[in-house]
This record gives structure tokens, C-alpha cells and sequence, in this order.
């Protein structure tokens, strides 16, 4: 990371309208920041975003905008009754190449300054509430290139006579267990299994596979979908196990982000580019439903055949972190609940987990023949 000054210039105030608030005070429980890949500009609809994280629905207001040499846009917004705190502020500014985001304490607030190339990148705020119903923020630096006809975007997982490449995300690890249930099962030692079958079945099946943990080992969310968008993979798939305080929940779930979810909070530059970047995001958002309902289907058309008593639990749109900072099409899939005595010890068997591993390989498989 490159090394810069932590005091920022305050900059005078000037009126916007507000874009979403309330009175009360929060803190900021946690930013992400997704780096997009950094070698592939052309290709990249997404060069990087930033996640927030609050206590409360926050109250951010754009104070100035301006143009500061040549091409170079900066936007300064403040969020109300904010507060961050030393941990957040050794983590900051984020420096790319395309854009750079800082945050400091000014008075009873933050102020959060956006610096970029508006000849090349076009940002977009959006508010969300995540999967597990805490309040978000995310400010998506997009190519501008995608606003030409020239570009429009394609799913390359989709082009024919090439090697597909596969992240296979092994959720939590090391010092986050993630779910313990039945008998004291851990939800990161299953997936981890699974994960590692999934990842040898593709390989025999001549699929490019990158895992994003193959051991025991700390990984962040962020260092997740940095792995998989800077390695520009055609596909994203996450695996994880549930857990519910009500013992009798059960079930397969699949999970994919739709960008119905995400609540614009600002306009793009013009028109004409906003929809041709919209466009493409859901172009993306679509690849992902199809992904997630061929994966589903083969795990319970299958699993049921030998375990009638399965639970299916859909496929469903949430926001999840992990899958907020894929740049590519992505899904999420809860193999089961390890708080289910008789579903944590199918988990805990190896056979069941080649089975719902082999299940989810040929969902992959199938997509991909699409």
C-alpha cells in the first residue's frame, strides 16, 4: 500500500440535498474494500468498490463537488453522527490507480473524500441491507468504457474454446470457526472439505480452479473477492453451512445477488452511461440467478434421491457480503445446518460430503454448457 499523509484538507461547505438520514448517532462497524482486477482495465466493469458498515441507518450528505486538475473529480460527503475509530483509521486512504477514497473525523462527524478520473470511472453510492439485516453503504467505481456501444459486456465464462476458471471459497477458517452445532461441529471444517472435493472434481473435469483457502487459515471477505476479480475467474461459488437457534431447521439454500437489492442513492454522470452500466450489472446479476438455480437443482434433485427427507429451501436473492464484492457472476450456497442433529451428522460424513461436492461440481459443469 502506498504510504500518504492522514490530514485532509477540509474543504468549504456547500448545500446538497441529503441522501438518506436520520437522526440518530452510529458507528461505523466495518469497511471492505473489493479491489477489481488490475490487469485487465478493457475487460473490468468493475474497477473496485468500498463497503460500509453501520449500527444504525446513517445520514450521508454530499457537501461539495469539484474539479481539481484536468479530468480529476472530487466528491466530499458527510456522514452525520459518525465516528471512526483507530483501527478503521490505519486502514485508510485506499489508493488504486483509478480512484482514491478517504475518511477522517471532522467535529461530530466523518467526512469521506472520493477522488477519481471521470473520464474513466463513474461511481455510483448505493444503501442496502445486508443478509443479515445491517445497515450498508457501497460506492462502486465502474469502467466508463462500458458506456460505448463498441463495449458491451459480455460473461466470459460464457465464450467458447477457452478454459473456464473457477474460485471455490471454502467459508470462514482459522481463528472464525464460523456455525458450531451439533456435537460441537464446525461449520469452517466442513466446507472446507466440500470445498476441496468441488475443486478436484473441476479439475477432472478440465475447469481452471483457484480456491481462496485450501487450509486452515484466516481470510478476510475482502481478501476473497480481491483474489477472484484480480485473477479475472469466470465464476465465484462460496460454501457454507447454516445455523439457527431453532434446532428443527434444516434445508439446501442457494444465494444471488440481485441489483434490485441495491438502492441507488445518487445519479450517474449521464444518462446514456448509467443505463449502459446498469445494463451490465444486471447482465451480471442474471448470470448469477442462472448459476445459482443450476447448482440448487443438481444438489436437490440428487441429494433427495438418496436422502428423501432434504429440505429445499430455494433459491434466494440476498445481500451478502461476499458476494456484493464478486466482479463476476457469484453464488453462495448453504450445503445444510450443523444445528440440526440429524443434518450436522450427514455434514460430519465424508460420503455426504462427496456427494453434495459432486452435486455442486456438476451444477458448475452444466451452467457452463448453457
Amino acid at each position: 500500500m502506498l504510504k500518504t499523509q492522514k490530514n485532509f484538507l477540509l474543504l468549504s461547505l456547500t448545500f446538497f440535498p441529503p441522501i438518506f438520514s436520520t437522526n440518530q448517532n452510529i458507528t461505523i462497524k466495518s469497511i471492505y474494500h473489493h479491489r477489481g482486477a488490475t490487469h485487465a482495465y478493457d475487460n473490468a466493469l468493475e474497477l473496485g468498490s468500498v463497503s460500509f458498515y453501520f449500527s444504525a441507518k446513517p445520514s450521508i450528505q454530499k457537501i461539495k463537488s469539484e474539479s481539481i486538475s484536468g479530468n480529476m473529480q472530487r466528491n466530499t460527503y458527510r456522514i452525520q453522527g459518525a465516528r471512526l475509530n483507530a483501527e478503521q483509521q490505519a486502514k485508510l486512504p485506499i489508493i488504486t490507480k483509478h480512484y482514491t477514497l478517504a475518511l477522517c473525523n471532522v467535529g461530530d462527524d466523518v467526512h469521506m473524500i472520493i477522488t477519481y478520473d471521470a473520464r474513466k470511472v463513474a461511481i455510483e453510492l448505493n444503501t442496502f441491507d445486508s443478509i443479515s439485516l445491517q445497515k450498508g453503504v457501497s460506492i462502486h467505481f465502474l469502467n466508463r468504457i462500458f458506456c460505448y456501444a463498441e463495449r458491451q459486456p459480455q460473461i466470459p465464462a460464457k465464450k467458447k474454446n477457452r478454459q473456464k476458471k473457477v474460485v471455490i471459497d471454502c467459508g470462514h477458517g482459522g481463528s472464525d470457526a464460523g456455525a458450531i452445532g451439533y456435537d460441537g461441529i464446525k461449520e469452517k471444517d466442513v466446507v472446507l472439505r466440500v470445498g476441496l472435493r468441488v475443486a478436484q472434481l473441476l479439475k477432472k473435469a478440465n475447469i481452471g480452479v483457484l480456491l481462496t483457502r485450501s487450509s486452515d487459515q484466516d481470510v478476510s471477505l475482502d481478501e476473497r473477492t480481491s483474489y477472484a476479480n484480480h485473477h479475472n475467474a469466470d465464476l465465484f461459488v462460496s460454501i457454507h453451512a447454516n445455523a439457527s437457534k431453532n434446532s428443527s431447521a434444516q434445508g439446501i439454500d442457494t444465494f444471488f445477488m440481485s441489483t434490485s437489492l441495491l438502492h441507488n442513492e445518487n445519479q450517474l454522470s449521464d444518462g446514456i452511461c448509467g443505463n449502459a452500466l446498469h445494463n451490465a450489472l444486471r447482465l451480471r446479476a442474471d448470470e448469477s440467478k442462472h448459476l445459482a438455480q443450476s447448482v440448487h437443482q443438481s444438489l436437490i434433485t440428487n441429494v433427495k434421491k438418496q436422502y428423501p427427507t432434504v429440505v429445499d429451501r430455494t433459491v434466494k436473492h440476498e445481500v451478502a457480503q461476499i458476494l456484493l464484492g464478486s466482479y463476476m457472476p457469484a453464488i453462495l450456497i448453504e450445503v445444510g445446518f450443523v444445528t440440526h442433529e440429524q443434518e450436522a451428522k450427514r455434514l460430519h460424513d465424508p460420503s455426504y460430503q462427496n456427494l453434495l461436492a459432486a452435486c455442486i461440481c456438476d451444477g458448475i459443469v452444466a451452467y457452463l454448457k448453457e
